[in-house]
């Protein structure tokens, strides 16, 4: 085997090696961006940033750790008897939307009055 051989054989195995490293870093670096969208309005509204010595970044991660724990929190409290009243209702809601739609039938005449299923 020459040297060229070697040679492409090595960067053909590098490729392959670096390959996942770069779409992770990609797909990481999109999905950060996308949720940043979501966070930055609420590090301004509610002045985050005022709080963490003006270090923008470190806002942002608070505020993930806060939306982290509110989903938590809602979890929680859906689990519970009156969560489950309180977020069954909704439940049934999302479920009864589709089936509409699957009826064919829309959901709201145009007087403003809701079908009746």
């Amino acid at each position: 085997m020459n040297v060229w051989d070697t040679v492409r054989q090595s960067f053909v195995a590098g490729l392959i090696l670096v390959a996942p490293l770069v779409v992770t870093l990609y797909v990481l670096r999109f999905l950060v961006n996308w949720s940043l969208q979501f966070v930055d309005p609420l590090v301004r509204t509610a002045g985050l940033a005022q709080y963490t010595g003006n270090v923008t970044v470190v806002a942002q991660a608070f505020a993930v750790i806060l939306i982290a724990v509110a989903a938590v929190v809602l979890g929680f409290l859906a689990q519970l008897s009156v969560g489950r009243h309180l977020f069954g209702n909704v439940g049934r809601l999302v479920n009864v939307v589709p089936s509409f739609y699957k009826q064919g039938i829309p959901p709201f005449r145009a007087g403003g009055n809701a079908t009746r299923c």
